[in-house]
Formats: structure tokens, sequence, C-alpha cells
């Protein structure tokens, strides 16, 4: 498959199934492509969702993340005011909305 085709094809998948952004899951089994051929086409999988007209899927990064400092901060509070809360990592993940894996990026360690 061209660029083209490639394009066409997902256009046409995300009109088939009604979505405005198709998995990269899905656009490789309909396809039967490989991820090195829109690799080699495209550079990026999004890259290829976006040149379809489709909206690509934004992964947070340190960049644009998605909760702010003050909601881990918030959060990270929440849970030590818990009755008999600990400061364990274990503790945190079984109580907390979110990950401690988060906040370690944020903040450390």
């Amino acid at each position: 498959m061209n660029r083209d085709e490639m394009i066409k094809a997902m256009r046409e998948i995300a009109e088939k199934l009604s979505l405005s952004t198709v998995s990269r899951h899905q656009y490789l089994r309909e396809t039967g492509l490989s991820e090195r051929q829109i690799l080699k086409a495209f550079g990026s999988y999004n890259a290829l969702v976006e040149a379809a007209g489709l909206k690509p899927t934004i992964f947070p990064t340190s960049d644009a993340p998605i909760h702010s400092d003050e909601e881990l901060l918030a959060e990270i509070a929440r849970v030590l005011r818990l009755p008999e809360s600990k400061l364990t990592r274990i503790y945190f993940e079984q109580n907390a909305s979110i990950s401690s894996s988060v906040c370690e990026r944020r903040f450390g360690g």
C-alpha cells in the first residue's frame, strides 16, 4: 500500500466504525499492514491519523500532563489524611485515584 491508500483505508475504517480516531491495533488488524510499514511511510502512527483528517491519540507528557501539580498534591494530602494512613506506595495505590508512579515522575521518588 502506498501513502494515499493507507490514508484512504484509515478513513474507511473510521467511517465504517463511526469513530473520530482509529486505534493502531484496529488499523493493523483491518489492513494487514505492519507497524514498520506505517512508520516508514509516515514516521509515526499519529502522523497517519492526522493525514487522514482524524483526531490523534495524545498521551500525557511532562510538557502536557493530565493532572496539574496542585491536583497531585491535593490527592497526596487527601490520602495522607485518611484514618490510619501509611506513607507507603502500596497504601497510596490502594487509596488514591492517581497512580503513585505519576507522582514519582512529577516530583521524584
